[in-house]
């Protein structure tokens, strides 16, 4: 597995696109035979902002 984010990472905050972000970790997942993916999102900001839900809903789906 690999973990991705973490609490040096805010990717909605940052205004990072869950599709062009997590399509690229699918990528990197499988063309590293990686089993999956620990989305370690802790992106307080976006979480308080009710704007973490729908990116992680997309993320999740593009990675599934």
């Amino acid at each position: 597995m690999v973990s991705a984010f973490g609490a040096t990472e805010f990717p909605t905050t940052e205004g990072k696109s869950a599709a062009v972000v997590c399509k690229d970790l699918a990528i990197f997942v499988r063309d590293n035979n990686f089993d999956g993916v620990d989305l370690d999102y802790e992106d307080n900001a976006a979480m308080e902002r009710g704007t973490a839900e729908q990116w992680l809903i997309d993320c999740t789906k593009i990675l599934r």
